[in-house]
């Protein structure tokens, strides 16, 4: 059975996946961290107050309190903002979030390692990897699911560095850090294709990116 299930590509990640699930759905968890409001407070205040602001932040950051706040760029806020305009306020609903970015991410990697035809054991050991993610109530996880869908845009090729470069900008504006670190990725990546003779730098995309 256990070898059976190592020669279905992407085994691992399903199992992964409904393992939070289920530790959200019947646990609650992974808790929050303890800066989780620092990210999520004023869209909360936003939704319940109608001011984008975070007052629970007032005694550490005054201008927190009255003014337009936002701990990182605004793209995950949005994100957020849509999403508990559906489902509420609640540390739930944002947990919630949090898993179902999750899967997209998971997807989105699947599609990367099928683009490069690796073999299913190989992928499902990739998987391993995912047991590692533990909390993940941040911006980042939005930033990464946009960053994944860059390494997708450049493995694929052609009309793909246009969606590269597309999810490379929007991951900026989730997240600085890993923005740069995606684009270094995806600068190698694309340096890399074009020394096997995979194809050549697509000029035109890096020099709009």
């Amino acid at each position: 059975m256990i070898r059976r299930l190592v020669e279905k590509p992407g085994a691992i990640f399903l199992l992964v996946f409904l393992w939070k699930v289920a530790l959200l759905l019947f646990t609650s968890q992974p808790v929050p961290n303890n800066d989780a409001f620092f990210y999520d407070g004023p869209v909360v205040n936003f939704l319940l107050h109608g001011k984008y602001c975070n007052p629970s932040l007032v005694n550490a950051l005054p201008i927190s309190g009255g003014e337009v706040f936002c701990a990182y760029p605004p793209l995950h806020q949005l994100v957020l903002l849509g999403w508990m305009k559906i489902f509420g306020t609640s540390a739930l609903a944002a947990m919630w979030l949090h898993v179902a970015l999750l899967g997209v991410y998971f997807l989105i990697v699947l599609a990367i390692f099928r683009r490069l035809a690796l073999p299913a054991r190989f992928v499902n050991i990739a998987g391993l990897f995912l047991f590692g993610i533990t909390f993940h109530d941040r911006p980042d996880t939005v930033a990464h699911v946009l960053g994944a869908l860059a390494i997708f845009g450049i493995v694929t090729g052609g009309r793909g560095h246009w969606l590269a470069v597309a999810a490379i900008v929007l991951t900026f504006a989730a997240s600085l850090q890993i923005g740069g670190i995606y684009l270094l990725w995806a600068g190698c990546l694309i340096l890399g294709r074009a020394f096997v003779g995979a194809e050549k730098i697509p000029w035109a995309a890096v020099a709009l990116g």
